[in-house]
This record gives structure tokens, C-alpha cells and sequence, in this order.
């Protein structure tokens, strides 16, 4: 094992001996089971994203080329108890050239936990399972390396998860955009990229949402000059069928509609609404809908404090 993962090894045993791996961090993948598959999320703080499909990460800000960002995590109580949960890489990894990320990368990563590792490759590769904890939780930080000699730049990194649960199928593919020493600005056209041309759908942006003030919700992914209708609600599952869109059904249990508005050119869409004080301790999951193509989008999970 070379330094940087017998270091990186190490940290992580004591991170967790520490307790380090006992609570969620904002920016972690949240790893839960809906409708017999994984899906992946994304945890921000009081806000989970569900059905969240690209994660941002930053080599270098524990030691050089490396991070253990984004973890993984779950509820209590999701999955059976020592099952396994790995993953797998899907692609090799790709660099930002300023447009896309079509380039290969010149070097690979590695991937590893404790003794287990794998590199990346020119395709395909197989990863590895950790078990879930005896409360039925799966919170792990792997360890990421950028293989020397490490050049500076935005790299995409392509995964899946699965378990050896017979029940549950893998998940979605996923996506973690890395930042090796790069401005932060460019990070961000690459992550915008990513969701703008790998990820299909209506889909949540992150969202700053409170009581007693005006909150904004938005989307991308939309159809260009097509309304989206926002709706929220107190619970998930059993929702109405979408009007003239059979089979297709809303994710939230008793929706009630916020508002409409029209995706511009980018398939962007948002609206504003004022959020009373009377949601400050309740849970409140929102949605959106595109009536006219059938489609429906992800859910953001909130906690008003």
C-alpha cells in the first residue's frame, strides 16, 4: 500500500473510532430504498434531496490528493442489518476540458477503505461491499486518491451502488465532480454541465429554505416555455395520478399546490412563496410536476426550524 493510503487508512480508523461516522454532514450521499432500488440524495443539513444524482468534492483539503468527501449515509433502520452496500465505478474517469468531460483523464483514482482498495480503470470496475451497522444504518467514508502526478483540474467520476439484499436492484448511475486545485468557479460550470447534460428530469437545485421569510424553490431540466407546478406536502408515497397522465403518479401523499411558472430557454424554473411561522418544527416534503409531458420530479425534504 503506498503512503498516501496507508495514511488515508489510518485517518479513517480513527475518524471512526472517534465517532466521526455517527452523524450526517452536509454535502454526504444519502443512500436509501424506494420501490425495491437504491437511490441516492443528497444531505444539507435540515434538507435532504432525494433522487439526487451529481455530488461535488475537493481534493486537498485534509492532506494533498486526497478526500474522504463525500461520505455515505442513511436513516436507521433502512437496510438489514450486516448486509452489504458497495459500489461499483462505471466509467473511466473523465477530465474537464473547459466544454465537457469526453476527455480521459491522464491519470486514475484510488479507491479504498481500510485494507480494501480498487483503481480505476479504462471502463467497468468491479468496487467493493461494507456492511451495515446492527441499528440497520450505512454511513461509510471512502477514501479517494488522484493517482500522482496529479495534475491540477476537474475530474467526473461515475458510480453505482448496490447491495447484496436479493430485494433491492442498484442504483441509478451517480456522478462526484472532484476539484484538484482548481478556482472554484470552474468546479462550478463543470457540476452545472454534468446536471445540465448527464442527468435527465426535473430536478431540485439545492435550496436555503426557513420560516417568516420568502423561500425560493427552482428547478432545471425542464422543458423550455413548459409550466412546472410546485406542490408540497406533510408524508411521501400515495400520491394522486397526475391529470391526463395515466399511470403517472405525484410522489407526495395529499399535495397541495404552490404555484406554476414557465421554464426559460435553459429548462430553469422557480417561483417564490412566504413560508409562515406556524411550519417551524414540522417536516415538509415539495415536488414538482410538468403536466404536459407527464413528468414528474425529485422531492426536497425539509425540517423548518
Amino acid at each position: 500500500m503506498n503512503r498516501i493510503l496507508w495514511t488515508a487508512s489510518l485517518i479513517a480508523t480513527w475518524l471512526t473510532l472517534a465517532g466521526y461516522a455517527a452523524a450526517q454532514h452536509a454535502g454526504d450521499v444519502y443512500v436509501e430504498r424506494a420501490e425495491g432500488s437504491l437511490f441516492t440524495g443528497l444531505i444539507g443539513g435540515s434538507t435532504i434531496i432525494h433522487d439526487q444524482r451529481v455530488f461535488a468534492a475537493e481534493f486537498g483539503e485534509f492532506f494533498r490528493n486526497f478526500t474522504d468527501e463525500p461520505g455515505f449515509d442513511s436513516d436507521a433502520g433502512e437496510f438489514a442489518p450486516g448486509s452489504l452496500i458497495g459500489f461499483n465505478v462505471l466509467d473511466a474517469v473523465r477530465i474537464w476540458d473547459g466544454q465537457d468531460f469526453n476527455a480521459l483523464s491522464p491519470v486514475t483514482f484510488t479507491i479504498s477503505f481500510a485494507n480494501l482498495n480498487v483503481e480505476t480503470g479504462t471502463g467497468f470496475v468491479e468496487g467493493f461491499g461494507l456492511p451495515v451497522a446492527p441499528n440497520g444504518e450505512w454511513h461509510r467514508h471512502l477514501n479517494f486518491v488522484i493517482n500522482e502526478p496529479a495534475p491540477a483540474g476537474i475530474y467526473l467520476l461515475a458510480l453505482e451502488l448496490w447491495s447484496d439484499d436479493p430485494s433491492l436492484d442498484h442504483s441509478g448511475p451517480f456522478y462526484i465532480v472532484f476539484n484538484q486545485e482548481t478556482d472554484e468557479p470552474i468546479h462550478d460550470e463543470a457540476i452545472e454541465w454534468v446536471e445540465a447534460n448527464l442527468i435527465t428530469g426535473i430536478r431540485f437545485e439545492d435550496v436555503d429554505m426557513g420560516v417568516r421569510r420568502v423561500n425560493q424553490f427552482i428547478v432545471r431540466g425542464a422543458t423550455p416555455g413548459r409550466r412546472v407546478t410546485f406542490f408540497y406536502g406533510f408524508r411521501l408515497g400515495g400520491g394522486p395520478q397526475v391529470p391526463g397522465c395515466p399511470g403517472t403518479r405525484l410522489t407526495i401523499h395529499l399535495p397541495r399546490v404552490i404555484g406554476s411558472a414557465a421554464a426559460d430557454g435553459s429548462g430553469r424554473a422557480s417561483i417564490s412563496q412566504f413560508v409562515p411561522g406556524g411550519a417551524s418544527g414540522r417536516i415538509v416534503f415539495f415536488g414538482a410536476v410538468e403536466q404536459s409531458t407527464c413528468t414528474v420530479g425529485n422531492v426536497v425534504e425539509h425540517e423548518f426550524e
